[in-house]
């Protein structure tokens, strides 16, 4: 009966959530921007991020400012989108750099960005990049494919005082005869039909494990897809 009795609790705890849907989700607008304004060398100093809102992540559990400040800036371009993120950093000389080669799982034992995406046709992808600009991708749709491949672009800059990270991700349009494995598959995010996303950073050093996002869920996890912020393009 105790079993049974946590067990209905649980389900009347997601129907709460569910019922209460995504209406509060925090917002972030993807601005149109043309990709020829892109320099893809990790510096955030191109003509595509001008005039850009730097959405600044927070504490994950409690939604404070963090000590290590973290911003983002989020632009369309039509067949892609970009991420620019400014990851500041006081101890530079002990970044932690799990792995330097793309699909090595070993890059969650360092600092890491990540991005959880849910597009109209999908939920979701998961993208984790190192501070040397190195990516492992999944597709969380059915449990974890490593499979998938985001096709990802990215580049990276270290200096004395943080890191930077530019990641194009390219978008292909739902349409018959899409191969599931290649690329993120939606449409352009409207305030109508949106994504809902996720950016987390990851920064370790020793046995210190710190976590901040986008959007707080009070959990101290990247993948709770209730909690996942709203972006779309004005």
């Amino acid at each position: 009966m105790a079993l049974l009795t946590d067990y209905m609790d649980r389900l009347h705890q997601l129907r709460e959530r569910l019922a209460h849907g995504r209406e509060d989700a925090k917002e972030a607008r993807a601005q149109r921007r043309s990709f020829a304004d892109l320099v893809l060398d990790g510096k955030l100093d191109d003509k595509l991020y001008e005039g850009l809102y730097a959405y600044p992540l927070r504490d994950l559990e409690t939604g404070r400012a963090t000590g290590q400040a973290t911003t983002f800036k989020v632009a369309w371009t039509g067949d892609g989108i970009v991420f620019g993120l400014d990851c500041k950093d006081e101890d530079m000389a002990n970044l932690s750099v799990g792995s330097r080669e793309h699909g090595d799982a070993n890059i969650w034992a360092g600092d890491t960005i990540e991005i959880m995406l849910e597009t109209q046709a999908h939920s979701y992808y998961q993208i984790a990049i190192s501070p040397t600009g190195a990516v492992v991708d999944a597709d969380r749709e059915r449990g974890i494919d490593i499979l998938w491949s985001s096709q990802a672009q990215t580049a990276a800059q270290a200096s004395e005082d943080g890191w930077t990270l530019e990641v194009y991700l390219p978008v292909v349009p739902e349409a018959e005869g899409v191969d599931p494995k290649v690329g993120v598959v939606g449409r352009q995010p409207s305030r109508t039909f949106p994504w809902y996303f996720q950016i987390g950073r990851q920064r370790v050093r020793g046995e210190t494990r710190e976590l901040c996002g986008f959007s707080p869920t009070e959990d101290g996890g990247f993948h709770d897809t209730m909690k996942f912020g709203k972006m779309f393009v004005p």
